[in-house]
């Protein structure tokens, strides 16, 4: 992994590279951020297409916190990229689930 950029906030970027076969390369950049409410990413995923993501929190009183996290790629009228789109929860999902666990973890100690 390298850093580039600024150490937070806009223009924050993270780039990877790892086994093709599952992680492969790419990076992610801060496009957009609202401190206490939202995150807002842009991914490039090396030869595998772009998406955007992000964080939103939304505060339930009581010290609680709602955390959604979304993912929005544009899989246009190619019908493979729309088949492979129509699986994205279920290759995407445990991944969100376990970060979104971790998380819980951290902010609850």
């Amino acid at each position: 992994r390298t850093f580039s950029g600024p150490a937070e906030g806009v223009g924050a970027k993270q780039a990877w590279e790892g086994n093709p076969k599952t992680v492969g390369s790419g990076s992610m950049e801060i496009t957009a951020s609202e401190p206490g409410r939202r995150v807002s990413t842009h991914l490039a995923f090396n030869g595998r297409g772009e998406a955007d993501a992000g964080w939103t929190l939304e505060d339930l009183g009581g010290g609680k916190v709602r955390v959604t996290w979304d993912f929005e790629a544009d899989n246009g009228m190619n019908p493979i990229a729309r088949i492979f789109g129509r699986m994205m929860d279920r290759f995407l999902g445990p991944d969100y689930e376990q970060g979104l666990a971790k998380l819980k973890s951290i902010c609850e100690r």
